[in-house]
């Protein structure tokens, strides 16, 4: 009877650190997969820029990516419609939003104006813009899990156009 407690009590302890374990990994797999997906969607209109993609039968002046507030659970890629290096949801130039996982949240943008964070690759070369200047060295957007409070920062470099997640 005691070998038969024991045991089911090391399997309890191990069950218990396993749950814990699952559930850290968890959390920080939906920031990983937020970055990721971040990543990918800078990626993406960073590509439609260079290959001059139309939008709904328009050549638009560039694509680029909105990040409003810090605090956000989304962001929202468009169309740069009318030259302005800015996204205007009146002037129809909105793509897709896209919404971050479970308790994962924008946590810094920079540099941030009044406006958020807004990022601008221009046709036909791609030439990046930072919430509409061209003399900022980068852009970086900060998501960082409101739970385990680890972050992950994803940087854009204007002179060579990387696209980096650490």
């Amino acid at each position: 009877m005691v070998e038969l407690f024991i045991s089911i009590s090391i399997l309890a302890i191990i069950t218990s650190f396993s749950v814990i374990n699952f559930n850290t990994w968890e959390k920080n797999e939906n920031l990983r997969q937020s970055a990721r997906l971040l990543d990918s969607n800078i990626h993406s209109v960073q590509a439609k820029s260079l290959s001059g993609e139309m939008f709904n039968g328009v050549s638009p002046s560039g694509y680029g990516a909105y990040f409003s507030n810090i605090g956000d659970a989304s962001y929202i890629l468009f169309a740069d419609l009318d030259n302005d290096y800015t996204y205007d949801a009146a002037d129809g130039e909105f793509i897709d939003t896209y919404n971050l996982t479970n308790n994962v949240l924008i946590s810094d943008l920079t540099p941030i104006s009044a406006n958020g964070l807004t990022i601008v690759f221009k046709l036909p070369n791609a030439k990046i813009y930072i919430n509409q200047n061209i003399l900022s060295d980068s852009g970086k957007i900060e998501l960082t899990h409101s739970i385990t409070t680890n972050s992950k920062i994803t940087e854009i470099r204007r002179i060579t156009g990387r696209i980096d997640t650490q």
